[in-house]
């Protein structure tokens, strides 16, 4: 785990979640709960790199290069997004 409290790796997204890129953004379903949340361009970017197997720092690099971001400004977005993402039970540490 991370001072951020985040486990360190890569993400895969949940077998129980389906996704989809509809325009610019990212529409991601909980089969279980029924719950959908539905994320902007950089959030469905961010998705994308994680759903690949990316690690958080991928993620950000990847974000400050198609973003033009801060990097730190960058690695506390995909942060973020993580967190509640992992809060939410769609998004799940690889093995």
């Amino acid at each position: 785990m991370t001072a951020k409290g985040l486990p360190d790796g890569s993400f895969r997204r949940r077998p129980d979640a389906a996704w989809r890129r509809i325009g610019e953004e990212v529409v991601v379903l909980d089969l279980r709960t029924g719950a959908y949340f539905s994320l902007n361009e950089t959030a469905a970017l961010i998705w994308e790199e994680l759903d690949g197997g990316a690690t958080r720092a991928k993620a950000a690099a990847r974000l400050c290069a198609e973003f033009d971001a801060d990097e730190e400004r960058a690695a506390r977005d995909v942060d973020e997004l993580v967190a509640a993402l992992l809060r939410e039970g769609v998004l799940e540490p690889a093995p």
